[in-house]
This record gives C-alpha cells, structure tokens and sequence, in this order.
C-alpha cells in the first residue's frame, strides 16, 4: 500500500509543461462545444442565412453574400478536406478558402470584399450554434494600402472626345449614345441612368430627376446607391436637352410598339426589345455592354492602340467587346466625367451632381496631377483676382494630365509682383482650402461676386471687418449641418 502511494506521489510530483495543460485545455474545450454545437450541413446553413438575410439586405447585398457563398460551396467540392458539417470548419480551412478566392480574382479590393461578406455568414453560424464561438476572428483579411484601394483607370480623353464625335455624326440619338452622353455629362452610374422613367425627363424646363425605386424580394427593381439620399433633379445643357428629346422621339422601340410599359408599370425613358419581341427597361450589364462595344477604337474607325489587327482580334466581335484593352466601360467613364467637372465647379457641387460625398472623391476619383489643379485653379484666380495672368494654352479647359508632370503643392503659383489686399487673400484662402456645404457655398459665392465689383473701394480696416464679419456667418451656417 506504501509502494502504491509512494508510486502516486511521485507521478504527481512530476508537473505538466505549460504546453501539454494548454493542449489539454483545447481538446476539453473542443469537446465542450462539440457537444453544444448543432450539427448543421453547409448547405442547409448557407440556405438558412440567405433566407435570414432575404428580407433585411438590398438586393445587390444579398446577390454578393450568395456569389460569395456558391464560391465556398466550390471551394469546399474540390479540397481534400473533410467538411460534411459547418462545425467541422477550423482557421486553417478559411486560408485555404482565401488562397482559393485569390488564384480566381487578384484583386485585393474584390477580395477583401468576399471575405467580408463570408465574415458575416459566419458571424450568423456563431449565433445560431453551427460553430464554434468566435471563430469569424480567424477569417483572413488581406493587406491592402491606399494605391490598392484607388482606382486610377480613367479613359484617356482622346477615347471620350472620339466617341462623342463618332456617335454625334454616325449614331445620333441613338440609345447608347445617349446613355454614353448622360454618364459622360453628369459621372452619374449606369444603374441611375437605367432607373430614368419617361416622365422624369422634363424637355421644356430641361432637367431630368432621379428616383429611388426600391426592389421587392425577389427582383432588383430600379434602386439608387445610396437609397433616397440618391434623389436628385440634374439640369440639362442645351445640346443634351435636344439629344434626349430626339431619341424620345424617333426611338425604333416606341415606334414599333408604341407605349412601352416594363416589368414595374413603368415607362422607361430607355427602352430595349428582345428576341422574343418582348419589350421593357435595359439592364446594367446591358448599359455595360452598350459602352464596351460602342468605345473600341477600332469601331469607330481609328487604328487600335495596341497595335492588334481588328480582323484577328477576339474584341471585334461584340460578343467579347469587354476584352478590348483600349475601351472603357460605366465605372471608369464615371471617373474620367468627375475630374473632368471638378476642374470647373467646387468640389461641394460635384459632389451633390455625383451622388458622392467630398471624402470619397478626394480619395477615389480625383486623380488630376498636382500641375492640372493649379492650373485649375489660376484660371479661376485670373477670372476674379488682380495679379494673376493665365497663358493661352493653359486656359484650355481640357488638360490632359499626360502633358503635364507633377509638382509639389508647395510650389502652387502665387501673385506677382502686385500685392494683395486682406480680403483678396481671404478670398484665395477659402478657394483652396475650405470646401463648404451647399447653402454655405451659395452665400459665398454672392459674398465674392460683391467684393469683386468694388473691391477697390473698400478701405483696408474696413476689409478686415468685412472678414470677421463674413467668417462669422459662414460658420454659423455651416456648424448646425456638421451636427
């Protein structure tokens, strides 16, 4: 009895390593869960959060989660791993999904993207018991910087300003052409475009709106980006006004058919006509279409960039117009029509045309060279400010940024050698500096257009009242909006 206890004491004086305790510890813990856990199929949990998501999620959000979904029922198919039920998933399994997701799409945005979206079924998994506690915190994240997250991809000028000519004298008032007008004008996004009723086009007052139609459960229906937040009225210039209005009118599908009604009861401002003779409101991916097949080179009788015979390339065919290298297709078009525009309006006001906010489009969408800002910009101070001369080839309203190199901001041109009064330099201050909210940037702009009539005439003392005076009200408007 002695030998037993001794035998016992001595292999209890012999202490576990902190490894093999923590080992011990996850195998108890594992077997914990286990039992806690509800043995759900993969299928049956993916079917389970698409019907809990259904009704919450937009219908472009819950058409991402199923994409992303139906990728991890494909990954799942052709591993070796054995995943009959989601509880059998562990970290390992989500690297092995991400490398999977990365060999089909290199792009981190997209991927980073997919892994959100996968996050978030996990996520419903966790709560629902089909797996362990916490385990959406082993899902990888790519790591991505600034130049991943920007798209720098604008069509180069050349490409816009020979569409425009081309479809002007070969294709006037066709549909493409003006959907290629509308995104080109405004950077509005095809799915806005696509979500114009006829009525919403006002010819005689010419403006257009915007209306955000939401989807029902099972159809997309003709929503904004940003749900009613989207809603807007745009003016029209006179030359697009006129483009509409002919396309209305000699449209080939309301002459054939008459009243074209889509699937909501509505009447599209864009009509399309199928195979079957079915008429109605052309998808996105249709606008898509239309601007890849109607912006290759080559189709509008210019050499190809890339030097590819036309005869023996697979984007002749409209089929593959999408693998044209030299075309361009809604979202760049969008980027090319907002740096455009922000070289002659404030950036506040582009914003609101653009349905996009100022932090976005610093970030995004405006990628002009240092050297095309200033230029910018002393075209504007040489309008309104003394001192100030612009030479005639940098007036131009369509710089292109390939004909200029960048310099530092530092460097930005300065006045001459005629000084500058306090209020000429406040004025100058704002321009570059401060980008106000709409009613604040109304106000301003009548405050600028009273400085420069009499400028001259106003004593410096008084200048400087002036400022104070006018820092105050801008504030004023401008603080209850920031809250």
């Amino acid at each position: 009895m002695s030998n037993n206890t001794e035998d016992h004491d001595s292999e209890s004086d012999q202490p576990h390593t902190e490894e093999t305790t923590t080992l011990l510890l996850m195998q108890l813990l594992s077997q914990l869960q286990g039992d806690d856990l509800i043995s759900k199929s993969v299928d049956d949990a993916i079917e389970s959060f698409l019907n809990e998501i259904k009704e919450e999620q937009r219908y472009d959000t819950f058409l991402n989660h199923e994409s992303v979904l139906k990728r991890f029922i494909q990954w799942i198919e052709t591993t070796d791993e054995n995943i009959d039920v989601m509880k059998d998933l562990h970290g390992n399994h989500f690297h092995q999904f991400k490398n999977y997701l990365r060999d089909r799409d290199n792009q981190k945005i997209s991927l980073n993207g997919a892994l959100s979206s996968f996050r978030v079924f996990i996520k419903f998994c966790e709560q629902n018991d089909f797996v362990e506690e916490d385990l959406q915190d082993d899902i990888p994240v790519p790591d991505t910087n600034d130049s991943d997250e920007i798209r720098t991809d604008p069509p180069l000028d050349a490409l816009v300003e020979q569409a425009k000519e081309y479809y002007s004298t070969h294709e006037y008032a066709s549909r493409r052409h003006v959907e290629f007008e509308l995104l080109r004008e405004y950077g509005i996004r095809s799915g806005a475009a696509r979500s114009i009723d006829e009525e919403h086009y006002h010819y005689e007052e010419a403006y257009i709106e915007l209306h955000h139609n939401p989807e029902g459960n099972d159809e997309k229906g003709t929503p904004l980006k940003n749900g009613t937040d989207s809603e807007r009225e745009l003016n029209l210039p006179e030359d697009l006004n006129e483009l509409i209005h002919d396309y209305v009118q000699n449209d080939p599908v309301r002459a054939k058919h008459g009243e074209v009604v889509d699937r909501y009861g509505r009447h599209p401002l864009f009509t399309t006509e199928d195979n079957k003779g079915e008429t109605g409101r052309p998808r996105v991916t249709t606008i898509r279409r239309d601007l890849y097949k109607m912006t290759r080179p080559c189709m509008m009788g210019h050499e190809c960039p890339e030097g590819r015979d036309p005869e023996s390339c697979e984007a002749e065919r409209n089929t593959q117009a999408s693998k044209c290298p030299a075309n361009t297709s809604p979202h760049p078009l969008r980027t090319w029509s907002i740096m455009n525009q922000l070289d002659h309006l404030p950036m506040s006001l582009v914003s609101d045309r653009c349905d996009v906010s100022v932090p976005t489009l610093e970030k995004h969408y405006d990628h002009r060279s240092e050297t095309r800002k200033r230029r910018k910009r002393k075209a504007k101070l040489a309008e309104h400010m003394p001192g100030y001369s612009v030479p005639s080839d940098t007036s131009k309203p369509d710089i292109d940024d390939s004909e200029v190199e960048s310099e530092p901001a530092k460097n930005q041109s300065r006045p001459s050698n005629q000084p500058q009064s306090p209020l000429s330099h406040f004025i100058e201050y704002v321009r570059h500096y401060v980008d106000l909210p709409e009613p604040a940037q109304w106000l301003w702009d009548d405050f600028e257009e009273i400085v420069f009539s009499s400028e001259a005439a106003i004593p410096r003392s008084v200048q400087s009242v002036v400022i104070l005076y006018c820092s105050l009200t801008v504030f004023a408007h401008v603080l209850p909006l920031m809250y």
